[in-house]
């Protein structure tokens, strides 16, 4: 398509011949395409597919004619194309690739393997006319780079191909089922066998997070196929699973944990109600009996957080010691105890008392016989003092 052809004639005799020609027997005429140089040379310029046929160039005079014939065949380039580019085939399995090619006249397609051109053999079947090469029980050593190339008499194009051969992941050692008590370490185990070697995750059915994790008491790490959980807590219930992938599949599995050894909190039962005089010391206990993970413990004053300072401390006990007490310290004092899972409290009401005091007034009174007198007594104290006299 598109060349320019010249088909030369010449010929001779006496008087000297005249030169014609045509193209399957139809006479050429002279046009943009078509033209005849003084030697005799046919031109076509820009060439079609149709340009292809049988040429003739008539010499003919006074004394006769003759003729002489010349075949011109159109070509097009071979196109070759690969159904895939990339193929991925399981040892043992039988894999095909295809190539599929265009041109005129139709190309034959051949196969090679790196600069080695591939025949049919045992192993092997080339169809060259299908564009086909099927390699049968596939191994390791047949991955590599095919070319496939498209051939016919205007040239050849070729397009590669490249063939992994591999095994996909199977488990060789699965995760099992783990019970164990908080705190302890435990490691889930999990093995895979493929070719390439296949890469194995973890993660957890309920989609957290394995690492990042803020405000954990256990530390969660990989080694290889394995999962190791330190200090196993709480939050480490659940199901995790392993994961074993390359490029010729993917596979599963998974194990659950169990938390064990769980203790709701349960505090020591104290007075629910103490009394107190003013500017004594008190202390409220808070003693925990039971708790795992072990208990936080914390004060509530009438519902609000205890702030400590230089007369309120939280000892290790846990106990709320009040240095010197004041009317305003009295109220509900809550101690509440909370792991993860669950709380409780416990609520001792204090009651503050002030020794009742009588202000002081006049202490000597006259008086005229016969007439009303009044005595003060004026006294402070809580809970309000009872006043009685005596003579």
């Amino acid at each position: 398509m598109g060349d320019e052809v010249r088909i030369r004639c010449s010929a001779s005799g006496y008087p000297p011949p005249r030169l014609v020609w045509t193209h399957n027997d139809m006479f050429i005429m002279a046009s943009n395409r078509y033209r005849m140089t003084p030697d005799g040379t046919l031109v076509i310029r820009n060439t079609k597919k149709k340009d292809g046929g049988v040429y003739g160039c008539l010499a003919s005079n006074q004394a006769g004619t003759d003729t002489m014939n010349s075949i011109l065949t159109y070509f097009e380039f071979p196109v070759v194309r690969a159904a895939l580019r990339e193929i991925l085939s399981n040892t043992g399995e039988t894999t095909v690739m295809s190539c599929s090619a265009s041109g005129i006249p139709q190309p034959e397609i051949w196969w090679y393997k790196g600069n080695i051109q591939l025949h049919s053999s045992a192993l092997l079947e080339v169809d060259k006319l299908r564009g086909t090469l099927t390699i049968k029980q596939a191994q390791l050593g047949d991955a590599g780079e095919y070319s496939c190339v498209a051939v016919n008499a205007a040239g050849s194009s070729s397009v590669k191909i490249y063939l992994d051969v591999g095994t996909p992941p199977t488990f060789t050692l699965e995760p099992s089922n783990a019970v164990m008590d908080i705190g302890s370490n435990v490691t889930l185990s999990c093995q895979a066998y493929g070719y390439p070697t296949p890469q194995i995750t973890w993660r957890r059915e309920d989609g957290s997070s394995l690492v990042n994790r803020p405000h954990t008491h256990s530390t969660i790490s990989q080694r290889k196929g394995d999962l190791h959980i330190i200090n196993l807590w709480v939050e480490d219930e659940g199901e995790y699973i392993c994961e074993a992938k390359n490029r010729f599949g993917r596979i599963q599995t998974k194990a659950s944990i169990t938390v064990t050894g769980l203790v709701k909190p349960v505090i020591a039962m104290s007075p629910p109600v103490i009394s107190v005089v003013e500017e004594q010391q008190l202390t409220l206990p808070c003693v925990l009996l039971a708790g795992n993970p072990l208990p936080e413990r914390q004060w509530l004053h009438n519902y609000g957080l205890v702030t400590p300072d230089q007369y309120v401390t939280v000892r290790r006990d846990g106990s709320l010691h009040i240095e010197r007490i004041q009317l305003d310290d009295g109220g509900d004092y809550t101690c509440l105890a909370e792991n993860d899972i669950g709380a409780t409290n416990h609520t001792t009401t204090v009651y503050v008392h002030v020794i009742p005091t009588i202000q002081h007034g006049p202490q000597v009174f006259s008086t005229i016989e016969g007439t009303p007198i009044t005595l003060p007594c004026s006294a402070s104290g809580v809970p309000s003092p009872d006043i009685t006299w005596s003579k």
